[in-house]
């Protein structure tokens, strides 16, 4: 019998000022998993969501520099498609630059937040640490890709972001967003990240905080690691999502992470945030340490491991027997599983990525019939007290075929309250069309502040109408060769 990698560790504590507030950590076992390895930086993990703070007193360590790419010079040094994508790329708002352009930032913290629990810079003595944060020197922890979705400008970009992981040496895609409805999905989507675990890679999901055993995608999708959340006592928290398609639980509820400078509860940087949004980078940093400690494990050996070596909480929740996955991911058990297998000849992405990758998979062949352009559509917003939060977007569907006239718009922010906007533009039969409304101060536009609204008419028949929507609704539609409104459902954080 082969010896376990480890018969007794003494446990490695960071000496960030706000690890003791960090309990989270310590329910999975993290301290004693840090004596094995602390996160490498040839192990890249994507963060899809709304951007990081780049400029972030604790993001400073592990932030992943495209190596084909020269920073600020307006080019696209490496041939990917991406022009000065020297971090990643924000899909949303169509722009990257250096870290200081602030074009990684897209719409709040969200996304700070995930990616200083994955990699925060750990033992430099500042806020916070992360799963795979490294040792306190530059460049020892896992390696951050930020790709925006939830950007500035559009909510966007989520299959072409998946590509652009897979194609560019991301090993790990942490994602903590899903729809708000259950069975909806975008069949790009979920083709992407088909692509992205062809490519060797992990798909790491939030579950989503419905309360709910129902199917809500990408979360519950085969083809990703779905994971529900729990209390650092190892229950369910009240929120998460359970059921058949959960893979893993980790620590959610709550969960302190960095956040946009000067926006934070503790210390003005750092906040705790509660939701399956919290939970999924855990477990996507906790892959990350397994690729630092065993950088040729496979897809399936990580996942083998992960799972098989869970802690049981089925007596902690009683009520969900079987319906949180394996059970609470166990960092040091996970990595001592893989410390006791034979390393494998079947390789990991290469870091470097390929010349020329195809932005959005998809097997869907492009339409071959005339585009007709001849429905119109009318956008109508009428404004609530606070006119300067409100601003939308409606995009056409990347695979329109190419003689469709674009009738993509924008409007916002407004100037005056209580008044009437709106925009017109011609729109295609059989093309999909997405429909965007924010506001900024995520109290919608109804009804607290002013008894604003918004509605969309489509050859002068209303296809829908709202405005007690918080941050964001989206409207997805289809016209017909009459008038359309065929799909209608939004996605947002988890």
């Amino acid at each position: 019998v082969e010896p376990a990698l480890v018969v007794k560790m003494s446990p490695w504590e960071p000496n960030d000022p706000h690890f003791s507030l960090q309990s989270h950590y310590s329910s999975i076992g993290l301290e004693n998993a840090w004596e094995l390895t602390k996160g490498d930086p040839s192990v890249v993990v994507q963060v899809i969501d709304s951007g990081l703070d780049l400029a972030h007193e604790d993001l400073q360590n592990n932030i992943w520099q495209n190596p084909g790419e020269i920073c600020g010079n307006g080019e696209d040094d490496d041939d990917n498609g991406y022009v000065d994508d020297c971090h990643g790329y924000n899909h949303a708002d169509n722009h990257a630059g250096d870290a200081s352009s602030g074009n990684y930032l897209g719409d709040g913290s969200h996304g700070t937040h995930c990616a200083g629990t994955i990699a925060a810079d750990s033992n430099n003595g500042v806020g916070v640490a992360g799963v795979a944060g490294g040792d306190g020197s530059v460049g020892s922890g896992a390696s951050l890709m930020t790709s925006v979705v939830f950007g500035q400008t559009s909510v966007s970009g989520f299959a072409e972001a998946l590509a652009y992981g897979a194609d560019n040496g991301a090993q790990i895609s942490s994602n903590s967003w899903g729809y708000t409805a259950p069975g909806v999905y975008d069949q790009v989507i979920l083709d992407a990240i088909d692509y992205y675990n062809d490519e060797g890679g992990i798909v790491v999901f939030a579950a989503g905080n419905d309360d709910s055993e129902a199917c809500y995608y990408p979360g519950c999708y085969d083809g990703v690691v779905g994971v529900a959340a729990l209390d650092d006592n190892g229950a369910r928290a009240y929120f998460s999502n359970y059921g058949g398609t959960v893979d893993i639980s980790a620590p959610g509820h709550p969960v302190l992470s960095t956040v946009i400078m000067g926006e934070g509860s503790v210390d003005s940087n750092y906040d705790s945030y509660s939701g399956t949004s919290m939970a999924c980078p855990h477990v996507a940093g906790v892959l990350a340490l397994g690729l630092s400690l065993q950088t040729t494990a496979s897809r399936n050996e990580l996942l083998d491991c992960a799972y098989s070596t869970a802690t049981n909480i089925d007596a902690l929740n009683p009520g969900y027997v079987g319906k949180l996955g394996a059970g609470r991911i166990d960092a040091f058990a996970f990595l001592d599983c893989l410390g006791t297998r034979a390393p494998t000849l079947t390789p990991v992405p290469s870091a470097l990525p390929t010349p020329a990758p195809s932005p959005i998979p998809t097997t869907t062949p492009a339409p071959t019939v005339p585009c007709v352009c001849d429905q119109t559509l009318v956008v109508g917003v009428y404004t609530d007290d606070w006119p300067g939060e409100t601003t939308w977007s409606l995009t056409m569907d990347d695979a329109a075929p190419e003689n469709c006239v674009d009738g993509s718009m924008t409007d916002g922010p407004y100037a005056a309250n209580g008044t009437l906007y709106s925009k017109e533009t011609a729109v295609c039969v059989g093309v999909t069309y997405t429909f965007h409304i924010f506001d900024s101060y995520g109290d919608g536009i109804c009804c607290a502040y002013g008894e604003g609204y918004y509605y969309l008419q489509l050859n002068g028949v209303e296809m829908v109408r709202g405005g007690e929507f918080g941050g964001l609704e989206t409207y997805v539609f289809t016209p017909t060769a009459t008038h359309g409104g065929v799909d209608s459902y939004s996605y947002s954080y988890s």
